[in-house]
């Protein structure tokens, strides 16, 4: 993800749409944007925590579940605590993420992570497929954010619950800025629904597509590029 404050219009420019770095590296001559990672009530942005004092984590017994099964159906695991970015392996799909985000994580070294916001679980969309069915649905919400990410939060919580908290790290309080989010999965459509603007692709839920603003005909990253240059025009 990455987001664009710009003070002086109070509007702030998300986009979740994962991409490599060569998009970020062309936008930059139009606005800086920030790495950041969003996690259940609190953002990491450019390995700064933005976090309110009570933040609701996982029980430790569903995080022991949770990368228990994801061992057992071969699949790589991020886990976001409060103190940084751990992962069960290093391979192709955790190395992606670092180049989206800009961050580096750290391979797991202790059995039982404490103070854990979200998980995010990765691989073959048919080996996420046999993974979601085995987890408990009554203590998570799991969220597929493409066929080869599963987004896991605390029950009753989703990927939303991170903007109020961004605002206020940033120095904004709601009714003192305009959000332009551009997303494009699932765990998107409560991010669409609580920002001023939304804008999707054509490719979308058709949840998604319903509520945005604009659709976008994106299938490349110079498409990508395009629209998000159109985004940040009609902010200034």
């Amino acid at each position: 993800m990455l987001l664009s404050p710009i003070a002086a219009e109070r509007r702030l420019v998300i986009n979740s749409a994962r991409h490599p770095r060569g998009v970020q590296n062309a936008l930059s001559g139009a606005l800086p944007f920030v790495p950041t990672i969003a996690l259940n009530g609190a953002a990491l942005c450019e390995e700064n925590w933005a976090m309110p004092s009570q933040i609701r984590v996982f029980d430790q017994t569903v995080v022991d579940d949770v990368i228990d099964i994801s061992t057992r159906h071969d699949l790589a695991l991020s886990i976001y605590t409060a103190e940084g970015w751990w992962v069960t392996r290093l391979d192709a799909t955790v190395e992606h993420e670092a180049m989206v985000t800009g961050m580096t994580p750290e391979v797991l070294t202790v059995m039982h992570p404490s103070n854990v916001l979200k998980m995010t679980a990765m691989g073959h969309k048919k080996s996420l497929d046999t993974f979601e069915l085995a987890l408990s649905p009554a203590s998570i919400n799991c969220t597929r954010s493409n066929m080869c990410y599963s987004e896991i939060s605390p029950a009753d919580t989703n990927k939303a619950s991170f903007i109020p908290v961004l605002l206020k790290y940033l120095g904004f309080a709601r009714n003192q800025v305009k959000i332009h989010y551009l997303g494009d999965s699932h765990n998107d459509i409560e991010c669409a629904a609580y920002s001023d603007y939304a804008y999707t692709f054509n490719a979308a839920p058709a949840a998604l597509r319903r509520i945005a603003r604009r659709v976008f005909p994106v299938e490349t990253d110079y498409e990508l590029v395009l629209a998000l240059r159109e985004i940040l025009q009609e902010c200034q």
